[in-house]
């Protein structure tokens, strides 16, 4: 069976410490200053979520109370399934960091 395309993603490719050292040698680049810095970067975890509007607020505490997933996505302007469970989970989660 042939495999769809764009079925796996590719493999990030690893940098050869070696070669990025001379890279940076010959840029001009101290490479014990470079890993320095690199070691007291942060790490990028993604965008993080983002905190919900007083609309969704509002859509999801009734939600909760009634229970009606359609009124839901109605109150959020008939946004998909996915979005609209994604604001359910964003409302829950910064109510439960307050």
């Amino acid at each position: 069976m042939p495999k769809k395309a764009g079925s796996s993603p590719k493999p990030q490719k690893l940098l050869s410490e070696g070669k990025v050292l001379r890279v940076l040698a010959s840029m001009g680049v101290d490479p014990a200053k470079f890993k320095k810095l690199y070691e007291q970067a942060p790490v990028q975890r993604g965008r993080g979520m983002r905190e919900p509007d007083a609309r969704e607020v509002k859509a999801v505490e009734e939600f909760q109370k009634t229970g009606d997933f359609a009124a839901l996505r109605k109150a959020l302007g008939n946004k998909p399934t996915q979005i609209a469970t994604a604001a359910v989970t964003r409302v829950i989660a910064f109510q439960a960091k307050r």
